[in-house]
C-alpha cells in the first residue's frame, strides 16, 4: 500500500504447509498446504486509521485467488503475542493447538 512517494503499509505472503500428522485438524490431509501472512506493518504516521484491516483483507483476498490455482487450503498467521489473538479471531481466524498460530480455511476467505 503506497501513498504517492512512500510506503504506507506492507505485508508478506509465504507458501508453507502445516503438519497435521496428529490429525488435530479433522477433515484435512497429513500436510496442509497453506499461505503464511508473515509480516504486516503500517507506517507510524498512518496508524490508527484502520489501515491494518485494509491490509488484512487485501492479503486474504490474494490468498483466496492463489487458492483457486493451487492446492492451498488455509491462510495462517503466527502471533508475536497473545494480545493479537483477539484482533485476528474477530475476523474469523481460529487457534491451533499451538496458541501462537491461527488459521482460516480458504472457504471462509473473502473473494
Amino acid at each position: 500500500m503506497a501513498n504517492d512517494s512512500h510506503i504506507v503499509g506492507f505485508y508478506t505472503l509465504t507458501s508453507t504447509n502445516l503438519d497435521n500428522s496428529d490429525n488435530g485438524i479433522k477433515g484435512y490431509p497429513r500436510h496442509i498446504p497453506a499461505i503464511l501472512i508473515g509480516r504486516m506493518g503500517i507506517d507510524l504516521r498512518y496508524q490508527g486509521q484502520e489501515l491494518s484491516k485494509t491490509l488484512l483483507w487485501n492479503a486474504l483476498t490474494k490468498i483466496k485467488a492463489i487458492s483457486q490455482d493451487t492446492g492451498v487450503m488455509v491462510a495462517t498467521i503466527d502471533l508475536k503475542n497473545d494480545s493479537l489473538a483477539n484482533y485476528y479471531t474477530q475476523y474469523g481466524f481460529k487457534p491451533l493447538q499451538n496458541a501462537n498460530r491461527l488459521i482460516m480455511s480458504v472457504e471462509h476467505l473473502p473473494s
